[in-house]
């Protein structure tokens, strides 16, 4: 391929492109994961996987640093009737709060561990604390690209993170077994914020970037939005990953590296779904800001169409192949994740129909009615969750669980049919 065709793909606009380079994406995250897991458990205990599960899924809510920002960012620089200087400067506003935050939370995350985990593994933890400083600080970079379209260049930056992150571990994990996970892991987040940080000062040249005579309104529309995206962001947060951070205080490790594996192999349908769904964001956001009611409608149903037969055609195969999969992935004696996979199914498959429902009112600003319902619900599925669990086991929690989620998907359904939005 020439340099100026490669030039020419970076630069593209294509929405095509962007759905096709974001499941090429997920493929590769999606197949490395599986690879390594195989490997890894080799060299690595149940009981040690099982802390590293529960470790990534507490440093994980570092993701809440951005404070709902990302899709603030995304959202404000799509929107065409913004001109190129206020964007600039909200940017900048941003971001120095996202550094702000990202200190303070942090510190909060750190607190918890030694309250709870009493230094176990302590240089594992504080690894995965930094990598993930790292990455959320070059995920927060790429919601600049992703608003200016160039999606393509952002899944390119991910996925090489990805096979970074695999070859460290494929080449470290039998000399420095379950700590070649964290190291390769902060590792590769570092090498991947310097690039988007390269990346993003390509195509969004700050230069005059100061905050004098800033757009104090769309500050506060902005900040009104995150708000939202914030806390949308912390139940989807306590959503995937409370089980796993419950499961190791309240049980053992190695039943939270059980549901840990059961929710890798459900993994791959979620990325996949996701990822030919979320590039239709930025162009939500476009036609809402130029008013074109006719073509949204046009991309809304033909992204529903595409995202329930993708939808469809993923959960239907891995309920089918789940246990000779299991059986070639890593050997008999881990079907005993299979029971959790098929409740996780059933939960993931309804989550997932409102999907691109959820972008449609986000982009549109229609977004507080999905918060409070979201916000109740879930705490209603938390709670009852927590109780299944006290009182039965992990499996009948997990059943809780999917049973909220469908009454949750059956009133959501009326509420939107009750308020159109178009």
């Amino acid at each position: 391929m020439s340099l100026n065709r490669w030039k020419q793909l970076l630069t593209t606009t294509s929405l095509k492109l962007n759905m096709l380079s974001s499941g090429a994406f997920w493929f590769i995250n999606i197949l490395t994961s599986l690879i390594l897991i195989r490997i890894v458990l080799r060299y690595v205990s149940l009981s040690e996987y099982g802390y590293w599960a529960a470790f990534l899924a507490i440093t994980s809510y570092f993701t809440l640093s951005d404070l709902g920002l990302g899709p603030t960012i995304t959202k404000y620089i799509s929107n065409v009737t913004i001109p190129p200087e206020k964007k600039k400067q909200l940017v900048t506003f941003i971001l120095l709060l996202e550094s702000l935050s990202a200190t303070i939370l942090a510190g909060g995350i750190f607190i918890f561990y030694l309250t709870f985990y009493h230094h176990n593994y302590f240089s594992l933890f504080i690894f995965l604390l930094i990598g993930q400083f790292f990455t959320q600080m070059g995920m927060n970079l790429l919601a600049i690209l992703n608003g200016l379209q160039k999606i393509f260049l952002s899944n390119v930056l991910t996925s090489t993170k990805a096979l970074i992150y695999f070859f460290l571990v494929y080449f470290t994990v039998s000399k420095m077994g379950i700590f070649s996970l964290a190291f390769s892991f902060t590792l590769a987040a570092i090498i991947f914020f310097i690039t988007a940080v390269y990346a993003v000062s390509h195509y969004f040249h700050p230069k005059k970037n100061d905050l004098r005579g800033i757009d104090k309104v769309l500050i506060k529309k902005a900040l009104s939005f995150s708000s939202s995206m914030f806390i949308l962001k912390i139940v989807g947060q306590t959503r995937t990953q409370f089980d796993r951070i419950i499961l190791s205080l309240l049980t053992s490790p190695e039943l939270t590296a059980i549901v840990d594996l059961a929710k890798k192999l459900i993994g791959p349908v979620r990325g996949i779904y996701i990822s030919f769904i979320s590039p239709v964001f930025p162009v939500f956001s476009q036609l809402h800001s130029q008013a074109n009611k006719e073509k949204l409608r046009y991309v809304f149903y033909r992204t529903i169409t595409l995202a329930l037969i993708v939808l469809f055609i993923s959960f239907a195969t891995l309920g089918i192949i789940a246990k000779p999969l299991v059986d070639f992935w890593l050997g008999p004696q881990f079907e005993k994740i299979l029971p959790p996979v098929y409740i996780l199914i059933i939960s993931e498959a309804i989550n997932l129909v409102m999907y691109p429902v959820n972008l449609k009112i986000i982009a549109s600003d229609q977004h507080s009615l999905l918060v409070k319902f979201v916000t109740i619900m879930t705490t209603i599925q938390l709670t009852l969750s927590l109780l299944a669990l006290y009182f039965w086991n992990y499996l009948i929690m997990l059943s809780v669980f999917a049973g909220v989620e469908f009454i949750k998907f059956i009133i959501w359904l009326i509420l939107f049919k009750s308020q159109w939005l178009f």
